[in-house]
Parts: C-alpha cells; structure tokens; sequence
C-alpha cells in the first residue's frame, strides 16, 4: 500500500474519505531526483498548506519511505483543484552555486566532499547534505578539477558523474540527507525473479528487432605477429579449442532465426580458451547492452514477477531463449500510478545517448593502433630492468627475518618480511595479507610504495613493461588512452536515424608515467601534432571552429551540409565536437497534464518542410510528454494525433503556447512523409493550437493539423561544432563487466492453453512457480515454494485474495492483509497450541451471517466483531439475533455501567389487612439472594 505525507501529516492514504488525491504518479529514475505529481482537491484538509519551496513531502510504500521531496509547482484549474509538483532533495543541489576554485590531488570522495561543504554553507539546514557511501574510483585518486560558478549539482553530474561514471543515491535517515556517489553494480540487489521471454521480446522493446539478432559469432582475438609477407593479417582464433571450427552458434536462436553470424574482435585476447568464453558471453549478453525493456506491472505479472519487489536499480535476469539472451538489466526507472499501482511501469536498461562497449567492440579504427603501437617499449632497458630483478631474487644470502601475526580467534593475519627482528624497528618491509601483497621502505606503517591487490591493482613508483595500456595497469604517467564509444545516431542528431555508428574519442587520464627516453610521450606527440581525417571523423590538437581547419575550407552551404554528423576530436583534451546545422524557428510547450498511455500506442508526431522534403521530429507521449518543449525549425507544421483502441483514462494532450525560439537551434529529424490515414487536414494559426479530448481521449482517433505561425520566421541557416559529452573510459569498463556471465545454463518456461467453447485453462510453469488460470475472467492459481496463492485477475498484491501455507489460511482484499484462519501456540507456554481466527489491523469487522432466502443480494450479520466506526459504530461483539444458554451458565458479567451487586436482603411481608388499614398477619421470614445484580434466590409468602 502506498500512502502520501505533507510535513509528517497524511495528504493521501487510500480508503480514507478526506485524504484523496487526483492521479497521484511518482516517478524514481537512476539517473536524477524523481519527482511526484498529484491533483489536490479543495476537499483535502492539507489543501491550505501545501506552499512552494517549503513543504516536504513523502511517499511511503507500506512502512518504508521511498521519496523524500519538496512542493515546487502548484497550478489551479477552472475548479480549483490544485495540480503539484513536487521533485526529490536531490534537486536541492541546484540552489548553490561552486565558485571559481582549482583542486589537485583528490580522490573521488575528497572531491565531492569539497563541493558538498561548499553548497552546505550556502543553504538553510534541510537542505544539507552529508557524504555517504562513495564507490566510485579513479585510478589514481588524483583528480584535477575547476569549478567556475556552476550549480552544485551541474559540478558533481560534468566533473564527476560524466567522466568517472556511477549514479547519485540520496538517502533519508534521521531527519539527515545522505548523498551517496555509486557505481552500478554496487546500486540495488540482485533480484531472485527472473523474467523470461518467447519470440515477444520485441513487444517490449524499440531499440533492437530481429535485424539485429546475431545467431552466430566468430570471435577474433590478438593480432598474430608474422615474419612472413602474407598479404592477410592473422588473428587469434578458437579453432584449436572449438572442434577446428572458428564460430561459436546458439541453437535455440537459429532455430528461430537462421543463420546469422557476426565477427566480434576482442584485441587484447591471446588464449583461444579465453577467446571463446567471451565469444559465448557476448552471444548471450553483449549483443543486447543496448536493449531497453519498457514493462508494466501486467507485463510482469504475467511473465512470472512482483513489480513492487523491484526496485530502481535493481539487477533482474531476463531470460529470452529464442533469441539467445541472458542477461542482467538494471532497473532504469519505474513509474507508479499510487492510486493503480497495478498500473506501474518500468523500464530496464539504461537509456543513454552513448554505450560504452570499447572491449566488446565489433571494428576498431586505424587510429586506436597508432596510439596504441604509439605506448610499446621495446629497448634494452627493459632487457637490463629484467636482468636486474633476477639478481635481486638471487641473493639470499643477506637474509632477513618473518613474523606471523594472528587474530583473536586465532586466524591468520599477516606475513612480514622485514630487515630487523622487530617491525616497530624495521625500515624494510613485505606484507602478505588476505588483501594482496604490498611493499614499504619506510617502516610498518608505510606509506607502501609499491604492490598488487586482490581486485587486479598494480602500484609502484617505476613499472618497466613489453606493453602498457590503460586497461591493465594503474600507474603514473602521461598519456592518452585510445576509447571507443558506441554512439545512435538517432540520439547524436536528436532521432534523424535509427542507424547506429560507432565513433571514436580519445579520453585523457591525469597522470604521469617517467619511461625509459620518454618513448611513449615522443610517440604520443606525432599522433597529436597533425590534424588528420579518417572515414569522416577528423583529430586535432584544439578545439574546432569556423576559422581552424577543417571547417576553413568548407566554402559553401551545400559543402557544409554535407559534413552535418561529422566529428572531431581534440587529442590534447579528449573532448568530442559534432557538426551540426542550425536555423530559426518556433518552440512548442505541451502543457503539463498531457500524458498517453505510451508513445509506442499513443503518440503526437510533428513534421516539418524543408529543401523540398518532409521531416518527422521524435514522436511525443507516455509520461514525458508532460511538460515538453520542442523545437520546430519552420514557421508551419504539421501535427499528428494517433491513438490505438485500448481502453484507458489519461489525459491526452493540450499546448500551452507556440512561439518564435529565442536563439538557433540544431535542425533534428528524419526524412519522412505526411500520414494518410487522418481525412482532412484542420488548418489552425496564431493562438489556436491543436488539443485532443481530455481524461480520457478517444479511443482509435486518426488526426493532423496544420500549423501556421503569424510570426516572421528566417528561412536562412547556420552551421557550428557543438561538443559531446561522454564518459571516462573507467565508466566503460564498469558498465561492461556489469552483466553476471557465469550462468550458462537457462531454465526455460513452459506455457501452454487449452480451450473448449468459451472455457479455457492458461498453465505457466517455471523452476519457482506454477500458475494456472482458468476461463476468460483471468483468475489464477499460483503455487511457488510453500504456498499455494488465488488471484482475483494478474499476479501481484492488488489481485491477491488468498494464500495456503504452513501457518494456515491468508485473506486479502485490494491490496490489504485481512487476517488468517491457522494454527498458532500460546505465548506464555508454547505447549498449548490451538485453532486461530486472526483479524489484521487493515481488518475492520469479523462476523459470522447468514442469506435469510434465495433473492437476499447480501449477507445478515448474527455474530459480529467489529472495530469502532466499522459495521457497527462501538468498539466489541454485536448480536444479530437471540441468544440462547440452554441452562449454562453466563460467568462474571459486567452491564454498561459496571459491575451488579451482591447482596441479601431479609423483609416482612404484609399477608393480611384490618378493615381500618392496620396489620393484620405478617410473614417474617422473607429473603431476596442477588448476585452481580441480578436476582438469584426469593423467599415469600404465597
């Protein structure tokens, strides 16, 4: 159950008549602060005191809190309903601003703390923050950084996020925020479900098809080095390891699709057993990294999973044999209608302009050898450094002494090898530990100058190599490191193609390395001192404009349209430039409450005319489409409308205005043409905007306006590099090896359906669950290890009726535990065990009743238990018929106003009168016996 707080008051909480809202939706992504959007009615007693930049709001799923956020917008409607916006407390690093300052030598942790004690001291309490937990490394933890008035947050997301990779978390505990810096893998758990797929995959996703299926792979690892002239160059293969074949195949995937091989290289790769575990890896899992999963909660339960058990950032195994996929996605986003949970929906996979796959990479270009050949050290030094350590390890004869040291427990600790007997004393020093092996010229306590540890680091102060690259050492020196990033272009120049292309960057790593004549520097600087071209992609030593080449020599439009995607590269900074084209136009703002069901079923698609063809923008729905600018380059368009015929009760959309940009902007889109199945064509201008029907739309509608601006626009075009933003090479290696690769073997799923007339039975069976659904009303039986579950519809909390497992029978109703019929032992003495009928706290009444004859449409209550203002409006057991003893007793009562009395009382009683009124016979032995105030014994004179 969700349930919705205003500075610790309840605003929402289902089932309660005052505090209602309106379309409650919260939204949690990885990758920013969430954000809470509601309607409040003027009903709501928390109505009045809802006020921006003040009122904290949470939102809470059952007891734990899963947003922490602030009111920031608030719009009234024609009936005063108050529609809200409320963003999570990251947001609040939005409001201080870094000044100028320079920082050298800081880990990843010194850094963010020095940002986060900047913005402390600029904010008011409940916007500070405390660093938490940060896993996030660099390789040397020596960063240098300039801050020059940014916000606090655009210092943390470019200077951080953006070039060491990992995700922001914040968290509320104590009345304290928390900001923790993570790497993906050390964000969420590892969920137990796994979500299995048949041939629907692509039902859930837009980013592959079937196109893109590789079936089989031939993996191709380092260059073999020849004596020979042979004309072909030679590979490492996995012939001599796969039956003298050079292709891996996955069966269950070609039986569906044929045959469809693909060549991947894998250059650093020189043990064909290796080479043919990564060939397998990448037909299970690589060859989907860029795929993202957009699932619902009745998505989910149906393939077998609880939506409400998953949360963002979470890992989930998804499962689709007949594509060959195995894989562990993260949790992206997950987005909850709080009043129709069952509505949720998540996405997984992360959707990000780059993917980083640079060893996975399918092709490598000529450049990435140059640099690369540009690191080798081949001299004689490395020959004497050799001969060197082989002396050294010989000479035994100085000796030296061991110590062995050992915990409480008596377990091992540690090895010390030192020049004197003890290591308070001792200068030279070896430690062997359960962490790696380290070594100190400068006592016990160090600092240890050089070592290895258990997670693959390598330290020392001078490391002489055949070969270096970035990927395989940590180690001092300057450089440039060759990394590949895998870029759509459809997201590179805003969705113009859904053709991916691969482009290189060079990315520079601050540190320094002293080699043998400087080989590697005086290398580096050949490759950087020359501006070459290469397949459209151009490299230089500076950041690119008009004036420099190679737009200097670009004299024409039509010239410089036809460089438009092209990218350069500035190998002294690592940066990336894009060629883009630019011109003026309008801008378009949908109004906030615009939502569709989905942009993949319900979508606004807007074109425009240019050089004498259409052009289609990116089309606009689901959820983001709230609030959304766009940008037209052209005075007139085209608005299309399209929904599908699934029933729903959204919003639709409406536009708030249309105006004239303030600036040029990049010219998006693919070349396109206009709809045919909308009729004819509504003409609107000035301040009449297309707008569907509202809450809810039409179903099945089919529409295009035509827009035209009454303002001037300028038909003329401008051409600029604009520089993209990617992430270090360190983010790269952490988002590849995020994927867990040891599981070879998939269980699959059994589904069948069988269906006689209008009667059906749906069986689903998996390694942890069994469900069965019967008839066309969708109800099911699920059975998973010790329970046996009824389901009133789809699998989750919402539709659950009934549980059977080892402590009796459970009983729920929309979403709430109700209570149980079981078995149970006393607690002051577990030895007396018995029959229970348990009623929870979402349980109001329970009552025994009874349909009085056959047309009664409801039960009558004759013995009832009912909690204060349920049934009945006092807090007990009611009667709702006669109660009958049959000569038993009824024990220690006590009536409304308290216990009865206990009393004898001994009277006279009158037998006889005298006609003039006086006594004329009496009885004296009369008695009345009363107990807890009720008359148990009389005594008198009949």
């Amino acid at each position: 159950m969700y349930f919705i707080k205003l500075d610790d008051n309840y605003l929402y909480y289902p089932g309660d008549d005052k505090a209602v809202l309106v379309d409650p939706v919260l939204e949690l992504r990885l990758d920013s602060a969430g954000k809470l959007s509601f309607i409040c009615p003027k009903e709501n007693p928390l109505y009045d005191k809802l006020y921006n930049r003040k009122s904290m709001v949470s939102v809470y799923r059952d007891k734990k809190e899963i947003f922490y956020g602030e009111v920031r917008n608030q719009e009234k409607d024609f009936s005063g309903n108050k529609k809200v916006l409320v963003a999570g407390v990251l947001s609040f690093l939005s409001d201080s601003v870094q000044n100028q300052n320079e920082y050298h030598g800081l880990s990843p942790r010194a850094f963010l703390t020095k940002l986060i004690d900047a913005h402390n001291l600029q904010v008011e309490d409940k916007k500070k923050f405390h660093v938490g937990i940060v896993t996030v490394t660099d390789p040397n933890d020596s960063l240098y950084r300039f801050t020059n008035y940014e916000t606090t947050y655009q210092a943390i997301t470019e200077k951080l996020v953006d070039r060491l990779g990992g995700y922001l978390r914040v968290r509320h505990e104590k009345e304290k925020l928390y900001l923790d810096y993570l790497a993906l893998k050390d964000i969420g758990k590892l969920s137990k479900q796994i979500i299995s797929f048949g041939l629907n995959l692509l039902d859930y996703t837009e980013s592959i098809s079937a196109e893109n299926i590789a079936t089989a792979v031939i993996p191709l690892g380092a260059e073999i080095q020849s004596e020979g002239n042979d004309i072909l160059r030679k590979y490492v293969d996995i012939t001599s390891v796969n039956d003298k074949k050079n292709y891996l195949v996955n069966t269950e995937a070609q039986k569906n699709f044929g045959w469809v091989c693909s060549v991947v290289r894998f250059e650093d790769v020189k043990v064909p057993e290796n080479l043919m575990r990564k060939g397998r890896q990448w037909l299970l899992e690589n060859q989907f990294e860029e795929v993202v999963l957009d699932l619902t909660a009745v998505d989910l339960s149906l393939l077998g999973s609880d939506y409400e058990s998953i949360d963002v950032g979470d890992k989930v195994r998804c499962i689709a044999k007949p594509y060959g996929m195995d894989k562990v996605f993260s949790i992206f986003k997950k987005s909850i209608p709080l009043s129709k949970p069952a509505s949720a929906k998540l996405t997984l996979g992360e959707k990000s302009s780059s993917s980083f796959t640079s060893h996975t990479a399918n092709t490598y270009k000529s450049i990435e050898k140059e640099v690369e050949n540009a690191r080798k050290i081949q001299n004689e030094n490395l020959k004497n450094a050799v001969d060197n350590l082989t002396a050294q390890m010989m000479q035994g004869h100085q000796g030296g002494y061991k110590l062995t040291e050992y915990d409480e427990s008596g377990r091992w600790l540690r090895d010390l090898y030192m020049d004197t007997m003890d290591k308070k004393t001792a200068t030279k020093v070896l430690q062997v530990n359960m962490q790696g092996i380290g070594g100190s010229s400068n006592g016990y306590k160090g600092p240890y100058n050089v070592g290895m540890t258990l997670d693959g680091q390598i330290y020392g102060d001078r490391i002489l190599a055949g070969s270096i690259t970035s990927e395989k050492l940590s180690v001092s020196y300057t450089s440039q490191v060759e990394k590949q990033i895998l870029d759509s272009k459809t997201e590179a120049i805003s969705d113009t193609d859904r053709k991916l292309k691969r482009y290189y960057t060079i990315g520079e790593v601050n540190t320094r390395f002293l080699a043998t004549d400087r080989k590697i520097e005086a290398s580096v600087e050949t490759v950087n001192q020359r501006l070459e071209q290469k397949n459209g992609n151009y490299y230089g030593t500076y950041e690119p404009n008009y004036a420099r080449a190679p737009t200097n020599s670009w004299n024409s439009d039509e010239i410089r349209k036809s460089h438009v995607g092209d990218f350069f590269y500035d190998t002294t900074t690592g940066y990336a430039y894009r060629y883009i084209m630019k011109k003026q136009g309008l801008e378009l703002k949908f109004n906030e409450s615009s939502r569709t069901e989905s942009e993949r079923y319900d979508w606004v698609e807007i074109f425009y005319e240019f050089g004498g063809k259409i052009y289609a923008l990116p089309r606009c729905g689901g959820t983001s489409i709230g609030g959304q600018t766009v940008f037209i380059p052209s005075d007139k368009f085209w608005l299309y409308w399209r929904c599908d015929g699934s029933g729903h009760d959204y919003y639709g959309f409406k536009i708030d205005y249309i105006k004239k940009a303030d600036s040029y902007q990049e010219m998006v889109g693919s070349v396109s043409s206009l709809p045919t199945d909308a009729g004819e064509v509504i003409n609107f201008s000035g301040s009449n905007y297309p707008e569907s029907e509202h809450s809810p739309y039409k179903d099945g509608t089919r529409m295009l306006w035509k827009y035209s601006s009454l303002e001037s626009i300028s038909s003329s075009i401008s051409f600029d590099w604009v520089r993209v933003k990617d992430k270090d090479i360190q983010a790269a290696k952490e988002k590849a090896e995020t994927a867990i690769s040891k599981i070879s073997v998939v269980e699959g799923s059994i589904s069948s359906m069988v269906k006689k007339g209008e009667f059906g039975t749906y069986m689903r069976q998996n390694y942890y669950s069994f469900i069965l659904g019967f008839n066309e009303s969708s109800n099911y039986v699920q059975i998973t290890s010790g329970e046996i579950g009824l389901y009133n519809g789809s699998i989750n909390n919402s539709q659950k009726r009934a549980v059977f497992d080892e402590n009796g029978n459970h009983f729920y109703r929309d979403g709430k535990y109700i209570g149980k019929i079981g078995t149970n032992v006393w607690k002051d003495n577990d030895s007396h065990k018995g029959l229970v009928f348990d009623l929870d706290v979402d349980g109001k009444y329970m009552a025994f009743s009874q349909q009085e004859h056959s047309s009664q449409s409801s039960y009558s209550t004759m013995l009832c238990f009912s909690r204060a203002g349920s049934i009945y409006s006092q807090y007990g057991i009611h009667l709702g018929c006669n109660l009958y003893a049959h000569g038993f007793k009824i024990i220690d009562p006590q009536w409304e106003t308290g216990f009865g009395v206990n009393a004898t009382i001994n009277f006279v009683q009158v037998l006889d009168m005298n006609s003039d009124g006086t006594v004329a016979r009496w009885g004296s032995n009369g008695r009345m016996t009363f107990k807890d105030g009720i008359l148990m014994d009389l005594n008198y004179y009949g």
